[in-house]
């Protein structure tokens, strides 16, 4: 009998990320002194279709466009291909923006170094919280948290029940920021662990943007490459589905994009089904590298693309191209469908 795995994104499918698409807005509207001249929810999707699905990453972007004056360019520049990889090296290219935009909004990705970043945890956190997570002293005097007042579950009990007679293998990962590994301390607020806990899935195994910077500090390099749309954090993800401490799924994840070798893969994923739940196409393109990885070692595992779209347009396209059939309004129809199979 086949070993069922379960890999779930969190925004998009498990949780209706509103504050996130709120602190876009802010943050832009703060920065500008006043609303832009773009559809910022347009934008948004439009982003998240071409492989830029991290909200710090939007944010940034939307900003230096902005600043530049050059709206229409930013339409452009998102008909480009393959902008999940080197997001802002290709904008600092294709833009050629003042080295006050640059050092300000389009180095550090994804770091409170970011201005775009800084202030979009601001929003998000609020005065205390932040300075609580960060140690820094806020540039918004005042605001209350957005986070856990916007955001709401998607996955409904029934369908947390139906997962719980499956008894599968599952585990979460996401870009939210979140906790480092259990015993390390980094400056990362729980927001991965907050959503957890709003879906009542905080016993899950979760991957999240802590636990991929834990992995960049430990071996070096950005965290932003060691996220999707790369392979590491799915890897991971699948590791700590079937048992490992997190640091352990971390390292063998490392170990095999960088050419290594793991004996125990044939014993606990030969001829394994893992189910991924996305939203965004770019959280699926790993889906690819990590066949290729298995197959060098011998292990044929099944890997099913499972998306999630509430509406049609460029990411439901997008979705489909990949997913074929396997595309659901939300959470709750694709675990229905899938625990059906």
């Amino acid at each position: 009998m086949k070993k069922i795995i379960r890999l779930f994104d969190v925004d998009g499918v498990l949780i209706q990320h509103n504050a996130y698409k709120k602190c876009v807005a802010h943050t832009v509207e703060y920065v500008l002194d006043g609303k832009p001249k773009l559809n910022l929810n347009e934008i948004i999707k439009k982003s998240e279709s071409k492989g830029i699905h991290d909200v710090w990453d939007i944010t940034a972007i939307i900003i230096a466009f902005s600043l530049e004056k050059k709206y229409n360019e930013l339409e452009r520049f998102l008909e480009e291909e393959n902008l999940g990889y080197d997001t802002f090296d290709k904008v600092i290219h294709f833009l050629k923006p003042s080295e006050k935009i640059i050092e300000q909004y389009l180095t550090n990705a994804r770091e409170i170094e970011n201005r775009a970043v800084s202030l979009f945890q601001q929003f998000l956190l609020g005065k205390e919280k932040f300075i609580q997570t960060y140690g820094l002293e806020p540039e918004i005097i005042s605001n209350e948290p957005i986070l856990e007042k916007e955001d709401k579950a998607l996955i409904t009990q029934e369908s947390l029940e139906r997962l719980t007679k499956q008894n599968d293998n599952y585990c979460i990962y996401t870009a939210r920021p979140g906790l480092p590994p259990e015993g390390e301390t980094l400056k990362y607020s729980p927001e991965a662990e907050i959503a957890l806990n709003m879906t009542g899935m905080e016993s899950y195994p979760l991957v999240s943007m802590g636990s991929m910077q834990w992995l960049a500090q430990q071996k070096g390099g950005n965290t932003v490459n060691f996220v999707k749309p790369y392979p590491h954090q799915l890897i991971a993800a699948l590791f700590a589905s079937v048992g490992d401490p997190i640091k352990d799924a971390l390292l063998k994840s490392y170990n095999l994009c960088n050419g290594g070798k793991e004996p125990e893969l044939v014993g606990r994923f030969l001829d394994s089904k893992v189910y991924i739940f996305e939203d965004t196409p770019s959280g699926l393109d790993p889906i690819r590298v990590i066949n290729n990885i298995f197959s060098k070692q011998e292990v044929h595992t099944e890997f099913v693309p499972v998306g999630i779209s509430q509406q049609k347009g460029p990411k439901y396209d997008g979705l489909t191209k990949i997913c074929g059939e396997n595309v659901f309004p939300d959470i709750n129809k694709a675990i229905e469908f899938t625990c059906k199979k």
